[in-house]
C-alpha cells in the first residue's frame, strides 16, 4: 500500500508540473515550444527523471532558465489545492474508464505489464483492485505531499544538463551561470508564486458556416468545383502564397482553414487569445481575395493530385472503401472515387471561380466563437474584421436549410455480398457490414441518441464475442452515419450503421455469420442489465469529459443552430436538445434497447457485406467462392464461374495444339 501511494504521488507530481509547462508553452513569445518531465528506468532499481524541451534556435538558455525556475517555484511555493484537485480528477477519470473497459484491454498492454513485472518488479494487481486502491487513496493525497517530491530534483544532486543545437550557441559556462542564478533566486526566495490567471487555460476556437455546397452542382461542374479548395490553397486563399504566409505567421499560434462539403461551406480555426486579431484578419482576407489561376501552381497541383490518385489505386484499403461506398450509396458521381479521367475534366478557371463565390457573401454565414476571451477586446475586433467584409450587391448563394438538394443515396434493396481482391505484400482481411436505417421526422432527435447508444452496444458485444470469446479479431468498431450532416433537414432521414473488423482471410466468412447471428440474438432476446449499465456509464463519462473541452461546446452550439427545432433562440434549442438526451438516457433499459434495435435495424432490412481479401490464384479464388456460396451466393453464380473456367482451360489447350 505504501509503495502504491508513493507511485501515485510521483504520477500526480509529473502531471501537475507538465500542466504548468504546457501552459507556459502557450504564452505569447514562450521560452520553448514544448516541455515535459518524465521518469525512465535506467537499470533495475535505478530511475531517472528527465525534463526536456524544444525551443527556437539560440533559445536554449532561455528555455533552460524557465525549466529550472518552474521546479524551484514548486519547491518554494508548492502546487495549489486547485491544481492537485484537477490532477486527482484526471487520474480518477482514467482509472474509471479503464475499469469500465476492463474486458477490452489490448494484448499489447497486458504484454507490457508482464514485461515490466519481470524486468522491473512492477506489481500486477488487476484493474478491479487497482480501481479500489486509487479511489481510496487519491482523496487523502494533499498538495503539500505532491509538492514535496520537487525536493528530489536539485541540480546539485546527480544532475546532467545537455543541450543539442544545430550550431553551437550556448557554452558550459553559460549553463553554469544559469544554474547559479536560479539557486540564488531560490535562496533569496525571489521567485514569485504560480499565478493561474496569467495564462489562459484554453485556446479560442471559431467556425463560420453557410448552407449550400457541392450537392447543388450538376456533374459537368462537380469535378472542377470540388478541386477549388485545393487549388486556392496552393495559390493563396488569404492573399499571399503559402510560403510567404508561413513566414508572416512565424511564431504566431493561429490556424485558419476552409471546407466545402456536400451541404455546407465553412471556415474554421483556432488561435491563442493573444492572436485573435490575426485570425480575424485571415478570415477578412479569405472573403476579400480573388483567387486567380496560375499556370505554374496549377501544373504542380494537378501533378500532385494525379500521383495521389495513382497511390490510392494501389492501396488495397482504398479500393475496398471505394467499392463499399459505391455498393452502399449508389454509383452517382458524388460517391465515385476521383479518378484520372475525372482529373482531366477539371477546369482551373471554373474551380477558382466556384471557390471565390463560396466565400464572398458574409451575410449568409453564422459564426460561433468559443474560448477564454475578453469581450471588450473581442467585440471590437469582430466588428472591425468580420463586420467590415463588404456584402455583394446580389446574393451569390442564397440557401436555407430547408431548400438544399440532398445527395442521391441509394442503398441496395436486397442483401449484397462482395469480395474485393487486391494484391498485397502481407495478407490481410477487412470486413465491413452495413445496415440501412431510417429516422422518422417526429422523433428525430430522440432516434439520433438511440442510434448512438445502439452503436456502442453493438461494438461492445461484438468485441466481447469476436475477440474475447473466439479470439479471432484484434479490434472492431461500430459507427453510425446520418445521410447528410444537417439535422434541420425536414422529412425522414436515412443513414446507416457500419461494422468494421479485421481478421484472418480464412475465417472472414465464418466471423460475418457470427456477427450477424449476435445482432439477431440481441433483437430477439435483448441486452442484459449489465450491458445497458456499462453503456450508460461510458456515455456519461464521455459527456462529463466533453464538458471540459472547447471543441465539445463548439460542436454543441453549432448543432443547436442547425437543429430542426431551432427557431431564432439558441438557448431554447440547446435546452430542448439537452432534455432530449436526458430523456433517452433515463428511458434506457434492456427492453427499450431491444425495441430500438428492432425499430431502427429491423430483421428484414437488407444489409451489405464487403470483404477485402488478398489476391490469389484463380483456383484458390474459386474455392473461396465455394465457401462464399454457403453464405448466400446463388449456386448459379458458382456454376457460371466454373463454366467460364472450364471454357478458358479448353481454349488454352486448343491454342497449344494448333
Amino acid at each position: 500500500m505504501k509503495d502504491y501511494r508513493e507511485m501515485l504521488v510521483k504520477s500526480m507530481f509529473r502531471i501537475a508540473l507538465n500542466r504548468r509547462l504546457f501552459r507556459i508553452s502557450r504564452r505569447k513569445d514562450p521560452p520553448y515550444f514544448s516541455c515535459s518531465v518524465a521518469s525512465y528506468v535506467l537499470v533495475r532499481d535505478l530511475k531517472a527523471y528527465i525534463m526536456s524541451s524544444s525551443c527556437k534556435e539560440k533559445g536554449t538558455l532561455e528555455a533552460l532558465e524557465s525549466m529550472l525556475i518552474e521546479v524551484a517555484r514548486v519547491r518554494l511555493h508548492g502546487f495549489s489545492e486547485r491544481e492537485i484537485s484537477v490532477v486527482r480528477d484526471l487520474l480518477m477519470s482514467s482509472i474509471e474508464s479503464a475499469y469500465l473497459e476492463r474486458d477490452q484491454i489490448e494484448s499489447t498492454s497486458l504484454r507490457y505489464e508482464y514485461s515490466q513485472h519481470f524486468t522491473h518488479n512492477k506489481p500486477i494487481i488487476g484493474i478491479e483492485y487497482e480501481a479500489q486502491l486509487q479511489k481510496s487513496i487519491l482523496p487523502d493525497i494533499l498538495a503539500s505531499e505532491v509538492s514535496k517530491f520537487a525536493e528530489k530534483l536539485w541540480t546539485s544532486c546527480s544532475c546532467v544538463i545537455q543541450i543539442v543545437e544545430p550550431q553551437a550557441f550556448a557554452s558550459v559556462d553559460d549553463m553554469k551561470n544559469i544554474v547559479m542564478k536560479i539557486n540564488k533566486l531560490e535562496n533569496e526566495r525571489s521567485i514569485s508564486p504560480w499565478d493561474d490567471e496569467q495564462i489562459p487555460e484554453e485556446i479560442v476556437l471559431f467556425t463560420g458556416f453557410s448552407y449550400g455546397g457541392l450537392s447543388e452542382l450538376p456533374e459537368n461542374k462537380y469535378f472542377s468545383s470540388s478541386m477549388g479548395s485545393t487549388i486556392a490553397e496552393e495559390i493563396g486563399m488569404y492573399g499571399h502564397r503559402p510560403s510567404v504566409l508561413m513566414d508572416m505567421l512565424a511564431g504566431k499560434r493561429v490556424d485558419v482553414d476552409v471546407e466545402v462539403r456536400s451541404y455546407k461551406r465553412s471556415f474554421y480555426g483556432d488561435c491563442s487569445p493573444f492572436y485573435l486579431e490575426t485570425a480575424f484578419q485571415l478570415v477578412y482576407q479569405l472573403f476579400t481575395t480573388e483567387v486567380t489561376p496560375d499556370d505554374e501552381v496549377i501544373k504542380r497541383v494537378m501533378q500532385v493530385k494525379e500521383e495521389t490518385i495513382l497511390a490510392r489505386e494501389r492501396d488495397p484499403y482504398t479500393s475496398f472503401s471505394n467499392r463499399a461506398r459505391e455498393i452502399n450509396y449508389g454509383n452517382s458521381y458524388f460517391f465515385r472515387p476521383f479518378g484520372i479521367s475525372d482529373l482531366q475534366k477539371v477546369d482551373p478557371l471554373k474551380a477558382c471561380k466556384y471557390f471565390n463565390t463560396c466565400f464572398k457573401d458574409p451575410s449568409t454565414f453564422t459564426v460561433v466563437i468559443v474560448g477564454k476571451i475578453d469581450p471588450t477586446v473581442a467585440v471590437p475586433l469582430i466588428l472591425k474584421y468580420l463586420g467590415g467584409i463588404g456584402k455583394p450587391p446580389e446574393p451569390i448563394f442564397h440557401f436555407n436549410c430547408d431548400r438544399i438538394k440532398s445527395l442521391p443515396f441509394k442503398f441496395p434493396k436486397s442483401m449484397t455480398r462482395e469480395v474485393v481482391c487486391s494484391p498485397m505484400i502481407e495478407a490481410q482481411c477487412m470486413v465491413r457490414i452495413c445496415f440501412p436505417i431510417e429516422l422518422k421526422h417526429g422523433t428525430m432527435e430522440e432516434e439520433i441518441h438511440y442510434t448512438g447508444f445502439l452503436a456502442k452496444l453493438l461494438e461492445t458485444k461484438l468485441l466481447q464475442l469476436l475477440r474475447f470469446k473466439h479470439g479471432q479479431i484484434y479490434s472492431a468498431s461500430v459507427s453510425e452515419f446520418i445521410h447528410g450532416d444537417l439535422p434541420c433537414l425536414t422529412g425522414d432521414i436515412g443513414g446507416d450503421i457500419q461494422i468494421d473488423f479485421s481478421c484472418d482471410p480464412k475465417i472472414s466468412l465464418k466471423l460475418v455469420d457470427i456477427a450477424l447471428n449476435e445482432i439477431l440474438r440481441l433483437q430477439e432476446e435483448g441486452p442484459s442489465d449489465q450491458d445497458v449499465e456499462t453503456i450508460l456509464e461510458i456515455e456519461q463519462r464521455a459527456h462529463e469529459n466533453g464538458l471540459q473541452e472547447n471543441y465539445y461546446w463548439l460542436n454543441l452550439i453549432i448543432g443547436s443552430y442547425q437543429s430542426r427545432i431551432y427557431s431564432s433562440d439558441i438557448g431554447t434549442s440547446f435546452k430542448i436538445l439537452d432534455e432530449t438526451r436526458s430523456k433517452v438516457r433515463n428511458s434506457l433499459t434492456p427492453l427499450t434497447m431491444q425495441l430500438a434495435l428492432r425499430r431502427i435495424m429491423p430483421c428484414n432490412n437488407p444489409h451489405t457485406v464487403v470483404i477485402l481479401m488478398p489476391q490469389t490464384s484463380w483456383l484458390k479464388r474459386i474455392k473461396s467462392f465455394s465457401q462464399w456460396t454457403l453464405h448466400g451466393i446463388d449456386m448459379k453464380i458458382l456454376a457460371a464461374i466454373a463454366g467460364f473456367t472450364v471454357l478458358a482451360l479448353s481454349l488454352k489447350r486448343c491454342s497449344k495444339r494448333s
